[in-house]
């Protein structure tokens, strides 16, 4: 397992001998002749820095919260421009699987995937399957989502994952669980099924779904792989298919990897990619006087 490093020895090389950074780090200016290996060398390593990015920063902030006083994500944040709920997501992260287990050949959003609510096995299982099978990150959401419902043993001595046989033969009913202090609640928003905004993506699935009549849509199917549902959406008299993929922010379309040509509307709760090439539906704008 190659360890992941963001430049090589010979492309630092080459930044300091032929190039030179803007100002303000706003760029790099090649400050003499480039041969064609180091300059297609520069471009493929370069531009792994950006999926870096949340593992530098995320182990950062890790060892910070084992060393240094509360309060370390906020300051984090502010220094990044980052939210606090986003800066406390890449640390989880990292946390979850240390740099000695992660890949050179997956990306951020191959390691944010299974961070959560699997076991170390089950981690880098999926993991090696992702890499071995070429798995781009709405894939491997998909065995994620099958291990977390259930549907996938995973046996440590033999490495394999399969359909579960088990069957359920008596109903155990759920402990009723207090709502933590910490919760934390959207904006008001006013309907009576939903009085609150949502916070994550899940509760924009939620909230379309309570919309969708109003703002024309018929829901058809909500599936776990990309893109999230098929709809038809009314136009004039006539009605058309529509692909939707749900998220929180619509930026969060681009962290996925997702491919805006497979997809027709993205559906969320704030707006915040200007450049997005595909049509958006904000539904936070519904409620905006």
């Amino acid at each position: 397992m190659k360890a992941i490093v963001p430049v090589s020895d010979s492309v630092k090389s080459v930044i300091q001998d032929k190039c030179a950074f803007a100002q303000g780090g706003r760029g790099l200016k090649v400050t003499s002749d480039l041969q064609f290996e180091e300059w297609a060398k520069l471009v493929s390593e370069l531009s792994r820095l950006q999926d870096a990015y949340q593992f530098m920063i995320g182990d950062l902030i890790a060892y910070g919260e084992a060393k240094y006083e509360p309060g370390r994500y906020m300051r984090a944040a502010e220094m990044t421009g980052r939210q606090f709920q986003t800066i406390h997501q890449w640390a989880s992260a990292c946390r979850s699987i240390p740099p000695e287990r992660r890949r050179f050949n997956l990306k951020w959003t191959h390691y944010y995937e299974v961070a959560f609510y699997l076991t170390p096995e089950q981690q880098d299982r999926l993991l090696t399957d992702a890499e071995n099978n070429g798995w781009a990150a709405p894939r491997l959401r998909e065995e994620v989502n099958l291990c977390k419902a259930g549907y996938h043993d995973f046996d440590p001595e033999s490495g394999d994952i399969a359909i579960s046989t088990k069957v359920i033969s008596k109903p155990v009913k759920p402990k009723r669980r207090k709502i933590h202090a910490g919760e934390v609640f959207g904006p008001k928003i006013g309907t009576k099924a939903m009085p609150f905004g949502p916070t994550n993506e899940l509760g924009v699935v939620a909230l379309f779904a309570i919309l969708a009549e109003q703002l024309g849509f018929s829901i058809e199917l909500v599936r776990v792989r990309f893109p999230d549902c098929l709809a038809k959406r009314k136009v004039g008299s006539k009605w058309e298919h529509c692909e939707i993929e749900f998220e929180f922010r619509s930026s969060d379309f681009d962290r996925h990897s997702h491919n805006p040509q497979e997809c027709d509307l993205i559906v969320c709760w704030e707006h915040d990619w200007e450049s997005c090439p595909i049509p958006v539906l904000a539904l936070e704008d519904c409620f905006k006087k």
